[in-house]
């Protein structure tokens, strides 16, 4: 009995001692570090943190998610591939997510077509998911696809008028066509957007002072409508020193964009140019309102200059102005948008967005607010929340579906 007392002590103890070696991680703070070391660009560190996180844990398909994004930088496409696949097993949060990055590294490894055809599934899976939309289009740009990347872009701005990369991207293919007042206009946006990146600022000065080597070397299909403007802006007429400038600022693209501005009648109000048909009714009302000057004050924010600052300073309330006119002006771009059928609407219909322009929902209101017909919400990574019908009260009626964060 001693004996056998002692001997069951011993294995106790031994278990106990064996339990203490199983490492117990908080793989939230575990996730976070590596993210961080991926960010500083010290990829194999990042791989080890990430690979710390056991398979059982909650956050384990999270790991694999950030995981893959870690392969692809560091070129191990065919790791970034499997991880995902192994996270798409199983349903989840982050599945838009999943599908996006096995997409990209599909593209790296030189699976094109392979890439393209998962994209566009995916898209129909998730067809208000910019994301997909926006990273096929870069897809096709990358590979000389221009007229599909500018599909792509446009699509992007349907859904959400502030994405500032798709501004700029369908800019840098303008500049490529050798169209200037198509790469005013999307850069113009881009800028009115992120107004702190110098870098872009210098990049369409130089567009406008015709320093862009390769301008002009890639073939357009399109509509332009804008020849004639594009003339007067690559004969830099505005730059002549009998050009009366409204700004103190001697460059190239302040004095372009005032001629811009002052030329706009040239450009006709209806057309087949997608460029004119999006841009230009946000270029006008800007002109009309008189807020030519405070647009220009605006994008030249990373200009280290105090001419610039003391501006901005004395003129808040022109630049609040300014902001509200644009922001009214992009957002009219996204009251309605195409969806496709299988979704439930078989012609164009309202959407609705949070604070950070994410859609949260389509479906019809009336006039006074009143939710009608049918109406399908999203969630935040763009699963199916809910979806059903309102009667002509603005309630749910009949059957109604609610799903859960995964999308079931």
């Amino acid at each position: 009995m001693n004996r056998l007392l002692l001997l069951s002590i011993g294995v106790f103890f031994a278990a106990v001692t064996y339990a203490q070696k199983i490492p117990l991680i908080n793989s939230g703070e575990v996730i976070e570090q590596a993210k961080l070391l991926y960010d500083s660009g010290k990829y194999d560190a990042a791989i080890s943190k990430f690979l710390t996180v056991p398979k059982r844990d909650t956050n384990y398909v999270y790991m694999l998610t950030e995981l893959a994004l870690s392969y692809i930088a560091h070129e191990q496409y065919d790791k970034a591939i499997t991880t995902c696949d192994e996270a798409l097993k199983n349903r989840s949060t982050h599945r838009g997510h999943l599908l996006r990055s096995k997409c990209i590294a599909l593209d790296k490894k030189g699976s094109y077509d392979e890439s393209v055809a998962l994209f566009k599934k995916s898209i129909d899976e998730y067809p208000v998911d910019i994301r997909l939309i926006y990273n096929l289009g870069i897809t096709y740009y990358n590979h000389q696809e221009h007229d599909k990347a500018i599909d792509c872009f446009f699509r992007v701005l349907a859904i959400n008028p502030f994405h500032a990369g798709s501004h700029l991207n369908l800019g840098r293919i303008s500049v490529g066509h050798g169209r200037k007042t198509h790469a005013m206009m999307s850069i113009g946006m881009y800028l009115g957007i992120s107004n702190e990146d110098n870098e872009r600022l210098v990049y369409i000065d130089k567009v406008l002072s015709n320093q862009i080597e390769d301008e002009g070397t890639l073939k357009a299909t399109d509509v332009n409508s804008c020849e004639k403007l594009d003339q007067i802006i690559r004969a830099k007429l505005a730059l002549d020193k009998n050009f009366k400038s409204n700004l103190p600022v001697d460059a190239p693209v302040v004095k372009q964009y005032e001629m811009f501005f002052q030329q706009l009648n040239l450009l006709p109000a209806s057309s087949q140019d997608r460029w004119l048909e999006y841009y230009l009714p946000i270029y006008k009302a800007i002109k009309d309102q008189g807020l030519t000057e405070t647009y220009l004050y605006h994008i030249l924010s990373s200009a280290n200059n105090d001419q610039v600052r003391k501006w901005k300073q004395k003129n808040e309330k022109s630049l609040n102005t300014f902001f509200q006119l644009a922001n009214t002006e992009l957002s009219r771009h996204r009251e309605v948008i195409t969806v496709p059928a299988s979704l439930g609407f078989d012609s164009p219909v309202q959407a609705w967005y949070d604070d950070s322009n994410r859609i949260e929902a389509v479906g019809k209101k009336d006039s006074n607010g009143k939710r009608l017909g049918y109406w399908l919400y999203f969630n935040n990574s763009l699963e199916h929340s809910a979806e059903g019908k309102y009667n002509d009260a603005g309630e749910k009626a009949g059957v109604w579906k609610f799903y859960y964060p995964d999308g079931t």
